[in-house]
C-alpha cells in the first residue's frame, strides 16, 4: 500500500479543486428551476435533482481530490441532514472561502490569524441572523415555502404544510405511501407507546385481544419489580384495599413469580390489572414521559417503603381509559397536571437546541409528539410519487419543521449578503484577521450570485437592484426572474438552516487552512469506487 503526502498549499489547491467540482454541479442545479443531473455510476443513468445522491456518485481520481470532495461532502449534509436543505448553499460557500483562504496563505498570511478572523466574522453575521428573523405561521405562506422548496405540485404541498402547521416544529412525522388512495394526513389523537402487555392472560377484549379499561390508576415503576419485594408488595396490597383499581403497572421488567401471580389473580377474578413490560434502550425515558402524561410519580425500589397508606393516591397516575395490545399502549392525552406536563415538555425542547445527532433529535421529538400534538402520518397516494420524491418530501417536511421552530429569513441567499453587509469590519484586526474577516463577508455573495446565472439574468445589475434596497424582503425571484418581494412568495429559510450552512462552511475550511500536511493511501480512491459499486 502506497502512502502519499502533500504540504499544505499542495493540499489544500487539490481540496480547492475538489471544491470547483462540486460548486459547478451545484451551480447548474441551483435554485428553482427543476434542472436535474444525469449520473451514471455502474447501473443504468438515472436523472436526479437529490443533491445528497449528487454527492455520493461524484468521485475522483487523484486521491487528494477525492478527500477534499468527501470532507465537503460531510460538511454540506450535515447542514441538509439537520435542516432538511441547504447542503448546496453549505457547498458553495466553502468553495469561495477555500479560495479565499489560499489566496491569503499564498500573500503570507498567518492560517490561524485567517481562522479567528473568519470565526469572528460568522459570529457577528450570526447575531444579525437572530435579530432579523421572523416567524411564519400563515397556511398559504407554509404551503409555498413547501412548494418551492422541494418543487411539489399545490396538492402535495398543501397536504405536507397544512400537516406540518398542526404538529408544529418539534412534531414527530411519518410519510409513508398508501396504495389507491389521495394524499392526506392525520394526527394520533391518543399517546401511542410501542409496549405491549407482559402476558396474555390480561386480556379482556378476547375478540380484539387487547386490555381495555376506564378509569385506571397507573403505578409507574423506573426499577425491576420482583416478588421478593416484600415493600413493593405491601404498597400493591395497599393500593388493592384503597379501592384504586383497575391498575396498570409499568416498569422495566417483572420476574417470572411476580408476573405468575399477577396472572393466577386475573385468571381467578381478584383485582382487575395488567402488567406492561417497557423496555428498550429509551425505557427510562420512556417510563418517565407516561409518569407526566398520566400525573403518576415515578417510582423506585427504595421508595415503596416509604410511601404511607395514606399518600398512596397521591403518587399513583390516573386515566379515563386505556388500550392495551400486544405491542401498543394507547392512552388519551388528558393531562390533569398541566403546569407539571409543561416543564417536562421545556426541558425536552432545551435539550432538542443542543442535540446535534439526528437519532437522538428525531426520539426527542417523538417524545414532545406523544406529550403534545400527537405524531402526525402523512399519506402519500402511491401512483403520485417515486422514492426520490418522497425522500424530497422528508426533506421539506424537515426543512418546514425548521422554519417553524428557529424562525425564518428570506430566501436564495439574500439573507447572508445583508447580514454581512450590515457588520463593521472592526479596527483592531490584525491583518490576517482582517483577511479572512473580509474573507466570510466576500463569500456570503456566491449562492446569491450562482440562483441569478443559472436565471440568465446579469448578475451584477440584479446584485445592485436588490441590495440598493434596504429592504430585507426584497430579493429575486428565480421562477419569474424578477426583484420583488420573496417572502410573500414564500421564498423563505429555516434560521437554523442559513445558520448551520454558515457555520459547518466556516468550520470545516478553518480547519483545512491550519492543516499544515496532508496525506493519503494510494489504495483509498479505489475502495471508495468499490463501496459504491457494491
Amino acid at each position: 500500500m502506497a502512502n502519499s503526502f502533500r504540504n499544505q498549499q499542495q493540499g489544500l489547491q487539490a481540496v480547492l479543486s475538489a471544491a470547483r467540482v462540486i460548486s459547478q454541479m451545484f451551480s447548474q442545479t441551483i435554485g428553482p428551476y427543476r434542472f436535474g443531473t444525469i449520473v451514471h455510476n455502474v447501473q443504468k443513468p438515472q436523472i436526479t435533482l437529490d443533491s445528497q445522491r449528487m454527492l455520493k456518485d461524484v468521485l475522483s481520481s487523484d486521491v487528494f481530490e477525492n478527500m477534499g470532495m468527501k470532507l465537503i461532502r460531510d460538511a454540506a449534509l450535515q447542514t441538509r441532514n439537520r435542516c432538511g436543505d441547504g447542503a448546496k448553499t453549505t457547498a458553495l460557500l466553502i468553495e469561495a472561502l477555500l479560495e479565499e483562504g489560499l489566496a491569503g496563505i499564498q500573500r503570507g498570511v498567518d492560517p490561524q490569524e485567517f481562522r479567528k478572523g473568519m470565526l469572528l466574522a460568522e459570529k457577528k453575521i450570526q447575531k444579525i441572523f437572530y435579530k432579523e428573523a421572523f416567524s411564519i405561521t400563515d397556511l398559504e405562506h407554509l404551503v409555498c415555502v413547501s412548494n418551492v422548496a422541494r418543487r411539489f405540485n399545490a396538492d402535495i404541498a398543501s397536504v405536507l404544510s397544512s400537516a406540518v402547521r398542526y404538529g408544529g416544529g418539534n412534531g414527530y412525522y411519518i410519510l409513508e405511501e398508501k396504495e389507491g388512495e389521495s394524499s392526506h394526513w392525520f394526527a394520533e389523537e391518543h399517546s401511542v407507546w410501542d409496549f405491549g402487555y407482559a402476558s396474555p392472560y390480561f386480556i379482556t377484549h378476547a375478540e380484539t385481544g387487547t386490555v381495555e379499561y376506564s378509569q385506571v390508576y397507573i403505578l409507574v415503576s423506573e426499577s425491576p419489580l420482583h416478588s421478593s419485594d416484600q415493600a413493593f408488595l405491601a404498597f400493591l396490597e395497599a393500593v388493592v384495599q384503597a379501592g384504586k383499581t383497575p391498575l396498570v403497572i409499568l416498569a422495566e421488567a417483572f420476574d417470572r413469580d411476580l408476573l405468575a401471580t399477577l396472572e393466577i389473580n386475573q385468571i381467578e377474578g381478584g383485582f382487575p390489572v395488567c402488567a406492561v413490560r417497557v423496555g428498550g434502550k429509551h425505557a427510562r425515558e420512556s417510563l418517565e414521559d407516561m409518569a407526566v402524561l398520566t400525573g403518576a410519580s415515578l417510582l423506585s425500589e427504595a421508595s415503596f417503603g416509604e410511601i404511607s397508606a395514606e399518600r398512596i393516591t397521591n403518587h399513583l397516575g390516573f386515566v379515563e381509559g386505556i388500550c392495551i395490545s400486544s405491542t401498543s399502549l394507547c392512552i388519551p392525552r388528558e393531562v390533569a397536571n398541566k403546569k407539571r406536563l409543561a416543564a417536562h415538555c421545556s426541558l425536552l425542547q432545551d435539550k432538542l437546541e443542543h442535540l446535534h445527532g439526528e437519532e437522538s433529535r428525531a426520539w426527542l421529538r417523538k417524545r414532545l409528539a406523544r406529550l403534545s400534538s400527537g405524531e402526525v402520518r402523512i399519506c402519500i397516494a402511491e401512483e403520485s410519487v417515486n422514492q426520490e420524491e418522497l425522500a424530497y418530501m422528508t426533506s421539506s417536511v424537515k426543512a418546514m419543521t425548521e422554519l417553524l421552530r428557529s424562525g425564518c429569513l428570506p430566501g436564495g441567499g439574500c439573507s447572508l449578503i445583508r447580514a454581512a453587509r450590515g457588520v463593521p469590519v472592526p479596527l483592531s484586526l490584525s491583518n490576517g484577521e482582517r483577511a479572512g474577516f473580509l474573507a466570510v463577508l466576500h463569500a456570503v455573495e456566491r449562492p446569491f450570485r450562482a440562483v441569478v446565472a443559472r436565471s440568465g439574468k446579469p448578475v451584477d445589475e440584479v446584485f445592485s437592484q436588490v441590495f440598493s434596497n434596504a429592504d430585507w424582503r426584497i430579493g429575486f425571484n428565480g421562477l419569474t426572474g424578477s426583484v420583488e418581494d420573496i417572502v410573500a412568495q414564500g421564498i423563505c429559510d429555516g434560521l437554523s438552516c442559513i445558520q448551520h450552512a454558515l457555520h459547518h462552511a466556516v468550520g470545516t475550511v478553518g480547519l483545512l487552512l491550519i492543516s499544515a500536511l496532508f496525506f493519503a493511501s494510494q489504495e483509498e480512491t479505489f475502495k471508495e469506487e468499490e463501496s459504491y459499486e457494491e
